[in-house]
């Protein structure tokens, strides 16, 4: 009961910053001698602080806000996308502290990636003056078994069946922490959720669009994987029958009509010999389009037509709260917004509630690395008395 309470007090402050303790008290159910009890616990261990409230003018003291601290915890975040690695080191309170990026050739061997991670990880930590982490996170685009910590399959980078965590853990330093990976779409649902409040309560639907189409799912703060660790692999959903033939080797997936292959092939780009950047591709697809190429614009329209339909499908069947979008569409810019919420009118039903409107990650093509950050120390936020002494 005393770790739940830390726990359930800890993550009110995460997602409600600047609380006091009669806020926490009424949102949590606890009794306000018991918030006073484990706040005080969680500020021994310097994950929470204090700080002053806004003058409001009114009679008395104000309220003390509450915050996370936690600046002596090292929060170790990774991305492993198709054209580079990065890695981000920060503390519990989401400051940044380091940060490295290294660029990878097409279709890398997955044991030369492990070792430009090791040595990206080790240039973060040292800008940021620190030996040790709480863990590592690893936002990675591929289909994944997060569980087993194994990518299932990753055209983009080559890769089938590898064990990533296993090559990971024997790579790194033991006083690195626990290494933990999911798909890219799920941390920057994650990241996103944080930035937006939107799933702290509630669910929320967050699609990633890059290489492929991936979804996250948060419900009340959480991501949810799945019964077996595959949840959100929304790119291999059968879309067109008789289309394409898919990198899974289906026909018709919804990658083939989102994915960047798909967008870079319908808007007259060539076959690419050295990793393509998404973002830099689309900001020029997008300029093309705006001085009146018809080939650029048609290529945006379809993305979003398709992209509509797919997420009028599972919202249907979610029903979330919200719903998130980022990838290589948001620099797509309006074009691409609007043309995407047309077509969510379109095929919204004439009956039930309000037509889904998809509100843009602020995070931007940070999402996934940020949300790794956070998967590092999700085990703190779990178990508060796990951190028995503070990183250095």
């Amino acid at each position: 009961m005393r770790s739940h309470n830390l726990s359930l007090v800890m993550r009110h402050i995460r997602d409600h910053p600047g609380s006091s303790r009669s806020d926490v008290a009424s949102a949590t159910g606890l009794t306000k001698a018991g918030v006073t009890k484990v706040v005080a616990e969680l500020m021994r261990r310097n994950l929470v602080g204090e700080t002053p409230a806004p003058v409001s003018g009114g009679r008395g003291r104000p309220p003390t806000q509450l915050v996370l601290t936690g600046h002596r915890i090292t929060a170790v975040g990774v991305e492993i996308r198709i054209d580079h690695v990065g890695a981000i080191v920060q503390d519990l309170s989401g400051a940044r502290l380091g940060e490295a990026r290294v660029l990878l050739n097409l279709k890398p061997e997955p044991r030369k990636v492990v070792g430009l991670v090791r040595d990206t990880i080790a240039e973060a930590m040292r800008q940021a003056d620190r030996s040790s982490a709480s863990g590592i996170g690893i936002a990675v685009g591929a289909t994944m078994d997060s569980t087993r910590g194994v990518v299932v399959d990753s055209s983009w980078l080559g890769w089938r069946d590898v064990a990533l965590r296993e090559l990971f853990t024997s790579e790194l330093p033991q006083d690195m922490g626990r290494v933990s990976m999911e798909p890219v779409a799920g941390l920057s649902a994650l990241a996103t959720s944080r930035a937006t409040g939107f799933g702290t309560a509630g669910n929320l639907l967050h699609v990633e669009i890059g290489g492929g189409a991936g979804a996250g799912v948060i419900t009340d703060g959480r991501l949810s994987v799945g019964a077996r660790g595959f949840a959100g692999n929304l790119g291999h959903i059968p879309f067109a029958e008789g289309g394409r033939r898919c990198a899974c080797g289906n026909r018709g997936c919804l990658d083939t009509v989102v994915g960047f292959e798909a967008f870079r092939r319908a808007s007259g780009g060539r076959a690419p010999r050295q990793p393509m950047n998404y973002h830099e591709y689309a900001q020029q697809v997008h300029a093309k389009a705006v001085a009146g190429d018809e080939h650029a614009r048609a290529a945006i329209r379809d993305v979003a037509n398709g992209l509509a339909r797919a997420i009028t499908t599972v919202t249907a069947v979610l029903d979330p709260d919200a719903v998130t979008l980022g990838g290589y569409v948001l620099d797509l810019a309006d074009l691409f917004l609007d043309d995407l919420r047309a077509a969510l009118r379109r095929y919204s039903s004439p009956r039930g509630s309000r037509p889904v409107d998809v509100i843009p990650t602020p995070l931007g093509e940070r999402s996934p690395i940020l949300g790794a950050a956070m998967l590092s120390v999700e085990n703190i936020f779990e178990d508060p008395t796990s951190t028995t002494t503070p990183h250095a």
